[in-house]
């Protein structure tokens, strides 16, 4: 996490941050609004709110997805697609 105040990178809260299994690729979106980690070993893409103020994660309920392969890079474009 950074502000403009402090460009330094420091730990978020709560940090390490549990997924589903092997990150293998991180996206956020173009709001920082929200993370997204595709998962390459359980096949998966799951999607974690950002704190706006602590940087902190939390996962979104519902929010993992199957992929119908081992997902190995993730993108993230303005309009969601």
């Amino acid at each position: 996490r950074s502000s403009s105040a402090d460009p330094i990178l420091s730990v978020a809260p709560g940090s390490p941050f549990a997924t589903e299994g092997s990150p293998s690729a991180l996206a956020v979106d173009f709001g920082t609004r929200f993370l997204f980690v595709a998962d390459g070993a359980g096949s998966v893409v799951e999607t974690f709110a950002i704190d706006a103020e602590s940087g902190a994660l939390a996962a979104v309920a519902g929010s993992v997805q199957d992929t119908p392969a081992r997902p190995v890079a993730i993108a993230v474009t303005r309009h969601w697609r």
